[in-house]
């Protein structure tokens, strides 16, 4: 276990407990992850890899991948294994690997539950080989907010009336490329999540172009490229 207080590791625990992660990968995800790593081969980390989402799908559509699973909780680590996946406990402010050793990283809706991302963001440029690319996907607030009381009201959870209490840091298009910027050499945020862009063309032309795109959508996916 890396020198994470335990405190913390109990919450991620506790978390796992009551909140599986599962769910389809969106088509503009597959699309994005084509466009940088179609062909692909070598060592992939997912990093806050939950119960492994998207191991099974990197796994399953690159068979020269070799993915690392990666998660604070041993709950969810021993999931991942049962879908035959070996990971690795680890906090993902102080990985257990050596540098260089990574031919894509990447780290899905985790940095928002992490009190320093720099560390994180530094980690994830330490273990990526040169010219390789690290993705990052994040909420984005404040729209996050509006998505989250949308879905309390059709759906009536009314928890989603309270922001998520795992979330302490938050960011928008601007603070994302910032914090990134300050380590990966190029930097490219982009839009995705948005209300109807899976129903209308038009509403996903509009995400493509970005634009205020970048203040409405639910979530912001990032490629950084060292």
């Amino acid at each position: 276990m890396n020198p994470q207080p335990e405190k913390q590791v109990q919450k991620f625990e506790k978390y796992a407990a009551t909140h599986p992660m599962g769910g389809p990968i969106s088509d503009f995800e597959k699309e994005f992850y084509e466009r940088y790593l179609k062909g692909f081969s070598g060592r992939l980390l997912d990093i806050g890899c939950g119960d492994g989402k998207y191991v099974s799908y990197f796994a399953g559509h690159y068979s020269g991948a070799a993915v690392t699973p990666c998660d604070i909780s041993l709950k969810r680590i021993r999931r991942v294994a049962e879908n035959g996946f070996l990971g690795v406990v680890a906090s993902a402010d102080y990985l257990p690997f050596e540098s260089q050793s990574f031919d894509a990283v990447f780290l899905m809706q985790v940095i928002e539950h992490v009190p320093v991302p720099d560390l994180v963001i530094a980690e994830c440029k330490r273990v990526l080989k040169p010219g390789k690319y690290c993705f990052v996907l994040t909420p984005n607030y404040p729209i996050k907010r509006v998505y989250d009381w949308m879905m309390m009201i059709r759906n009536q959870k009314w928890s989603k009336f309270f922001d998520d209490p795992t979330h302490c840091s938050k960011f928008s298009s601007r603070k994302l490329n910032q914090g990134l910027a300050k380590h990966f050499n190029l930097v490219d945020v982009f839009p995705t999540f948005l209300l109807g862009e899976g129903r209308s063309s038009v509403i996903k032309r509009w995400r493509d172009k970005r634009g205020l795109a970048m203040l409405f959508c639910h979530k912001l996916l990032a490629v950084c490229k060292n």
